[in-house]
C-alpha cells in the first residue's frame, strides 16, 4: 500500500476519502493514532495528526473522523493475536513506533532469564 497522499484526498468524493481515511488513520483508545506510513503503522500523537493532516483536510472529514467515526482500537501486546482485530491493534516494535528507546544498558527478559 502505498503513502498517504494529501494531494489524492482533495481529488476523491466525500464518501471515497472516508474510506481512504480509513486504510491510513486508526483512532487508539489513549487518545493517539495509528498512521500507516512507509508499510507500517507509527502511533502518533493527537495535535500531530491534527496540525499535519487534518488541518489540511475539509471540516467535513475533520468531522467524521474527530466526532462520528466511533470504532476505537486499544493498543495489544498479544502475538498470538492478528495485527488488528475486534477493538484491538496488536503493538509490537516491527509494526507500530513511537518514542524508539536504546535498550542499550539495560537488561531484558529472555524466557525468562535476565540478559544484559
Amino acid at each position: 500500500m502505498e503513502n498517504f497522499d494529501l494531494n489524492k484526498i482533495k481529488t476523491l468524493s466525500p464518501v471515497e476519502a472516508k474510506t481512504y481515511i480509513d486504510k491510513y488513520f486508526i483512532p487508539l483508545t489513549n487518545g493517539d493514532h495509528a498512521f500507516y506510513i512507509n508499510g507500517r503503522y507509527e502511533i502518533m500523537d493527537d495535535a500531530v495528526i491534527k496540525k499535519t493532516y487534518f488541518k489540511r483536510m475539509s471540516s467535513e472529514l475533520n468531522k467524521y473522523y474527530f466526532q462520528d467515526k466511533t470504532d476505537l482500537k486499544t493498543l495489544s501486546y498479544d502475538v498470538n493475536k492478528p495485527a488488528i482485530y475486534e477493538n484491538y491493534s496488536k503493538r509490537c516494535d516491527s509494526f507500530f513506533l513511537k518514542n524508539r528507546v536504546s535498550w542499550s544498558g539495560k537488561a531484558l527478559i529472555v524466557r525468562g532469564s535476565v540478559v544484559p
